[in-house]
């Protein structure tokens, strides 16, 4: 056998052996673990059989295990990478179990069987089984080509093959050293990457380049953006949803006061009672009330409590982003400084570089598919919100409509809020007549002021109009009932103001040019002190027209009605009311 012989069927002898430790950590050990790297490796070694033609036992043909190894690495790559990523946590986990006497002696037992079928010693060994494979890949690639001669029609696809594997070997490596570092920033309570530089970071984050957005980092920055974005909506989005369940209640329970209100205002009591109203009310406070209560329930268990748990997801890359960020203008220092044999850049800034390169690819991979899976869950949240909001406005609906159907008169149809509206103004049509008819609910004017020119157009207030008040009779010949009327005013030429009453004729007292003064009857006896009337009636104005005339017209009432102390307060409300 030829060495290039030999170092193909060591290629497939070490593959059918490491087949075999998988199927044997399956059988043994977990039976659920390593699934997709077992069919992987059953698979790959019925290939490579037919792959080596005539050097194995009825194969036919020359070998193409470059050919093969170019078809299947990009199928190999996916589940080495996962395993591998995972492989130091699994075994920490594994160490951290409770070293029970059930565990122990499960663990004792699958040791003894897989060194009984095996070199392995324990699971640790036999764990690691698929980390060894992927990096003796390439070493076996390599011994294949230095035993093949240019002339071989394989020999470049071997080349190209063992290229393929050396970079699937780095990426692989790449990544578990990147999920070291962000497992180590996310459970360190310390920011990471702390460098004693003497450069001032603040001037360090000024000279950061524009970033392109076609880039890993301008990528990176938009999608913190977005994820900023989406947090802000699902924090007020939580918020309105809880103030729009607040107000349903608080709604409903304003609607109870109002219905308890409202039949205290109609009159309506324990031994006068109403069944409509009865009906009316029970269906506010035995059918709606617990339906808001419910309605909060409901809320907070299917829709506040996912959006919450999508919040606290959150955390994790808000911890990437944030050290990422600190780390962001060390790189770019490092980038920036002259690097010789002589001159290189501090030890803790390679790391902190090394620390912000590993923290932005592991977001620019896991980013978009976290942001998508964000925005599936919030659609999800509102149209689950939707669905609650809908069945709780037909339940709404149909308490309602219970209550229309018993109410229901002949002739009325339940087609809409505009039919009950019209139903009920025709109802309370009596009631709203008589509440127009309030002197409190009208517009107009009670009383117009006289004008200046004293015409007599003026109208006077119809209770006034109609009172009629017997005058005593003193000293002269006087009317048993005279109607008062409404005075007029006029003013001098010296600019007093004159006042007179169209009264007896042979009264004729005057003053300074003025009009004639009227006869005016003697006061009552209760009044004798307002017997210098005259004086009072023609002194000149000292106040406006609006003080006069009011001043003026509250003392002739009480001249002229003796009955003034007995009247109601309507009564003399009426008589001294002055529209300003």
């Amino acid at each position: 056998m030829t060495k290039r012989q030999h170092a193909l069927h060591e290629l497939l002898v070490s593959e059918r052996a490491y087949a075999s430790d998988l199927a044997r950590i399956r059988e043994v050990h977990i039976p659920l673990a390593l699934a997709e790297l077992a069919v992987f490796s059953d698979g790959f070694c019925d290939q490579l059989e037919f792959a080596l033609g005539s050097l194995v036992d009825g194969g036919v043909g020359q070998d193409c295990v470059g050919e093969l190894f170019l078809r299947i690495i990009p199928d190999l790559e996916k589940p080495y990478q996962l395993y591998i990523t995972k492989h130091s946590g699994a075994l920490q986990h594994l160490h951290n179990l409770t070293q029970t006497s059930s565990l122990q002696a499960y663990l004792s037992h699958t040791q003894s069987v897989a060194s009984s079928m095996s070199h392995a010693w324990d699971l640790a060994s036999l764990l690691i089984k698929p980390v060894q494979r992927l990096l003796k890949y390439p070493l076996l690639l390599h011994a294949i080509i230095d035993e093949t001669p240019d002339s071989h029609p394989d020999k470049g696809n071997l080349r190209q093959a063992r290229t393929m594997m050396e970079e699937v070997v780095r990426k692989v490596n790449e990544v578990r050293r990147r999920a070291e570092i962000i497992k180590d920033v996310l459970k360190s309570k310390k920011k990471p990457g702390a460098v004693a530089l003497s450069v001032n970071l603040g001037k360090l984050k000024d000279k950061i380049p524009p970033v392109n957005e076609d880039s890993e980092a301008g990528q990176v920055e938009r999608m913190s953006r977005e994820l900023k974005r989406i947090e802000l909506f699902a924090q007020l989005f939580t918020k309105n949803i809880v103030d729009w369940a607040r107000s349903m209640n608080k709604f409903i329970g304003a609607l109870r006061t109002w219905s308890i209100g409202f039949g205290k205002v109609i009159g309506l009591s324990p031994e006068q009672g109403s069944k409509a109203f009865e009906a009316f009310l029970e269906v506010v406070e035995r059918e709606l009330m617990p339906l808001c209560v419910d309605l909060e329930a409901i809320i907070h268990e299917r829709v506040l409590r996912e959006i919450v748990y999508l919040l606290k997801t959150m955390n994790q890359p808000y911890k990437l982003l944030e050290p990422m960020t600190e780390q962001e203008p060390l790189y770019y220092h490092l980038l920036s400084l002259n690097v010789s044999a002589k001159s290189r850049p501090p030890q803790a800034l390679l790391a902190a570089s090394t620390t912000y390169l590993a923290l932005r690819a592991q977001l620019a991979a896991e980013l978009p598919t976290y942001l998508a899976l964000l925005h599936q869950g919030l659609s999800i949240s509102i149209k689950r919100l939707a669905y609650i909001q809908t069945l709780f406005w037909k339940d709404v609906k149909d308490k309602w409509g219970e209550l229309w159907e018993m109410l229901r008169v002949d002739g009325e149809l339940n087609a809409g809020h505009e039919e009950t509206v019209i139903v009920w103004r025709s109802r309370w049509m009596d009631v709203n007549e008589v509440f127009a008819s309030l002197n409190i609910n009208q517009s107009r004017k009670i009383y117009q002021e006289p004008g200046p020119t004293g015409s007599s157009g003026t109208s006077v207030h119809p209770n006034l109009a109609k009172m009629e008040y017997p005058l005593p009779q003193v000293g002269r010949k006087q009317s048993s009932n005279m109607v008062m009327e409404r005075p007029t005013h006029g003013r001098n030429k010296s600019g007093s103001i004159t006042s007179f009453f169209k009264g007896d004729k042979n009264r004729g007292d005057r003053v300074q040019g003025s009009s004639p003064v009227p006869n005016l009857p003697e006061p009552d006896s209760r009044y004798m002190s307002h017997s210098n009337r005259d004086q009072w009636v023609t002194k000149p104005a000292k106040y406006s027209m609006a003080t006069c005339t009011r001043f003026y017209r509250k003392r002739v009432i009480r001249a002229f009605i003796p009955s003034y102390r007995s009247m109601s307060m309507m009564e003399k409300t009426v008589c001294f009311s002055v529209e300003m």
